[in-house]
């Protein structure tokens, strides 16, 4: 392109510098650094800009690109609950906060709260099975602002609700 068989560029996140990934005639193409090169204090937002290569002099810009670390997911209290589902869980892992917040029990996608960074909550959908005698486990993932999903392979287990056949002494 023009401009890069003018200059020999890098493109700028924050203070990691990256060489184009690929460029044509109308724009560059850029491969991020990783977060923790690029943001100071957990902020998530890093100036962007693109420079001729070695320069120090990277002129002002007003394009910002927004680092979102994807959520990690350490574990799930209680890991087990009735197959008729509605147990409140609470999700302790990094990066959980946003502002919109999803459990996923496989399949089965419901709403959730989070609480803080590393702290979220969401009531368990009702078991996957038809049967409710049947003793379920499922994967729990969790994904925040649609950006990411954890996959560490967390479960939960829907166990049958307990019955009560008989009492003694009956009088």
């Amino acid at each position: 392109s023009e401009l890069a068989a003018t200059y020999d560029l890098d493109c700028v996140f924050g203070d990691g510098v990256r060489r184009p990934a690929a460029w044509d005639v109308d724009a560059l193409r850029c491969i991020t650094p990783p977060a923790a090169i690029v943001v100071s204090f957990g902020t998530g937002v890093a100036q962007v800009a693109i420079a001729p290569r070695f320069s120090q002099d990277i002129g002002a810009s007003s394009l910002t690109f927004e680092f979102t670390p994807r959520p990690v997911l350490y574990s799930v209290r209680p890991e087990w609950g009735p197959t008729a589902g509605q147990t409140t869980i609470t999700l302790t892992g990094a990066n959980l906060l946003g502002n919109k917040c999803f459990c996923l029990f496989d399949a089965d996608r419901v709403p959730c709260s989070s609480v803080s960074l590393t702290v979220a909550t969401c009531a368990t959908p009702p078991s996957p099975s038809t049967d409710s005698a049947d003793e379920v486990e499922v994967v729990v993932e969790i994904s925040v602002d649609d950006e990411s999903t954890s996959s560490n392979k967390t479960k939960f287990r829907y166990v049958p609700a307990p019955a009560l056949d008989r009492a003694t002494p009956s009088s």
